[in-house]
């Protein structure tokens, strides 16, 4: 099925609301493909969006995706031209990265609707790069690069997890308790008795903002406690990223009426203990970021406790699925089930620093690994002059 992709910039897409939502009824997406993410990034980058419209030998579209054209300033000297993959951001600073990154495509054209993005970001007409970074993609979209003899650069690997809340109901789960019930015994244990030292504190109540502007107040909470707990370790959290903050603000703004993102707060008595801000889409519940109160008694776990309610609270609601993303935080696989791995990966061109750059990598690496090897034989007694 042979395909062929164009890219436009945003604003010479003919209706492409109508477009978009239209394909997205037919096809398989994620989240990250909808109509409300694309959205909600046009109102923080639209001259810097190009459309990837792909179609069929017979002019049907059969696939949809979009870049944000950056530039990345490496070592503080050489500037490079990305095409970011479903993702938005202003150049040289930090993005709003996608999750489940591949493309929107009719059943039976995934292969063929990569093959032609090829073909089409290596054309006259597509915007100029030095890489193009596909960020929380499935491996099996960096081995089909790889596969066409392109230099591919993997930068980062992430774990998810997720709690398969139909199943949870199948099994007869209801309530917080149904919920932990199929935990492992010490999560089931740790979660139950953090309840019980919250509870002396005061009655424990999960609340959902019912509108924007208490939706805008829990997530000003949200952020606060969040970048809290990152300063105590001594480093910068996901909400110190101004355009992340802005752009889940504007999500509140435009699409927080259809409930496609919602703001959860649990409290003991009067006190936030933690708050969580999902993506909700086609009874999926997408975890996207969380703030803990901090507590100098380790027996108690806000996270673990205001997850365990917000997953039970979704799992009475009804929804298919209560998903952690992209993370290694330990937590998450306490509380649900591994999925698919992701990564972060470049599509490079060899352009001079690039190559320079690969070279210098590979050269640390070889330092890096001498200097582990180097040890373990003086360890075992072997010479190593």
């Amino acid at each position: 099925m042979k395909c062929t992709a164009v890219l436009k910039p945003l604003g010479e897409v003919d209706n492409l609301e109508a477009l978009w939502t239209d394909f997205e009824r037919r096809a398989f997406r994620p989240f990250f493909l909808s109509w409300n993410w694309l959205d909600v990034a046009a109102c923080h980058g639209a001259d810097q969006i190009f459309i990837a419209l792909i179609s069929n030998s017979a002019g049907d579209l059969v696939g949809l995706g979009w870049f944000c054209a950056l530039e990345e300033v490496r070592h503080s000297i050489m500037p490079v031209k990305q095409l970011r993959l479903h993702e938005v951001g202003e150049d040289g600073a930090a993005t709003v990265p996608a999750e489940f990154n591949s493309l929107m495509t009719l059943q039976g054209y995934d292969t063929d609707a990569w093959e032609a993005l090829l073909a089409a970001v290596f054309s006259s007409d597509c915007p100029p790069w030095d890489e193009i970074v596909l960020t929380n993609a499935y491996t099996k979209v960096q081995d089909f690069f790889a596969a066409q003899k392109l230099r591919t650069h993997r930068r980062a690997e992430h774990m998810s997890a997720f709690v398969n809340l139909e199943k949870l109901r199948v099994d007869g789960a209801v309530g917080i308790e149904g919920y932990l019930q199929h935990l492992s015994r010490n999560t089931r244990s740790q979660i139950r008795r953090s309840i019980r030292l919250y509870e002396e504190r005061g009655p424990i109540t999960l609340d959902r903002a019912s509108t924007p502007r208490e939706a805008h107040k829990y997530l000003t909470t949200l952020a606060c406690l969040h970048e809290e707990k990152w300063r105590a370790r001594g480093s910068a959290g996901l909400m110190s990223n101004e355009q992340y903050l802005a752009f889940n603000r504007t999500m509140i703004d435009r699409h927080f009426a259809s409930g496609v993102i919602e703001l959860l707060c649990v409290r003991a008595g009067n006190e936030a203990i933690g708050l969580v801000c999902n993506f909700v889409d086609r009874g999926r519940v997408l975890f996207n970021v969380g703030g803990f109160a901090s507590s100098s008694d380790n027996r108690v776990k806000p996270g673990m406790v205001t997850q365990a309610l917000a997953i039970a609270d979704h799992m009475d609601r009804g929804n298919i699925v209560y998903d952690f993303m992209a993370g290694n935080d330990r937590y998450k696989y306490s509380l649900g089930e591994r999925g698919p791995d992701m990564i972060q990966f470049a599509i490079q061109k060899p352009t001079p620093f690039i190559i320079l750059e690969a070279a210098a990598r590979f050269a640390k690496q070889k330092i890096v690994s001498l200097s582990r090897i180097e040890p373990a034989l003086e360890k075992n007694g072997e010479n190593t002059t």
